[in-house]
């Protein structure tokens, strides 16, 4: 799966027969540049966790992985969202529901 013309994202299966969950790493010309901890069920993510590495913040990397994952899926959830976290949330287009998540539901075109 891949994001823009730099970031790849690639399914890393070292955990598949152990859980429920996936870790998919972003790469950028080879490099490894983030990891996250998704669950996919039907047309819905679910986004465990998500890291940029420190070394690659504050390029935009996250906000293109998030804007990869909105074309392929209906509904995105963020669970547990960090304190930290809940303005990248808000901005990338996704709503509190008020249980320390955040959601986002494609409209309907």
């Amino acid at each position: 799966m891949k994001t823009n013309k730099e970031i790849t994202i690639k399914k890393d299966g070292i955990f598949e027969k152990t859980s429920r969950f996936s870790w998919v790493n972003f790469e950028l010309s080879d490099k490894r540049i983030g990891k996250a901890r998704i669950c996919i069920s039907g047309s819905s993510l679910r986004i465990n966790s998500i890291t940029i590495f420190p070394e690659f913040e504050r390029n935009g990397y996250a906000q293109s992985v998030i804007k990869l994952f909105k074309k392929h899926y209906e509904v995105i959830l963020a669970d547990r969202v960090r304190n930290t976290a809940k303005g990248f949330w808000g901005k990338m287009g996704f709503v509190s529901d008020c249980s320390g998540n955040y959601i986002w539901r494609k409209e309907n075109q």
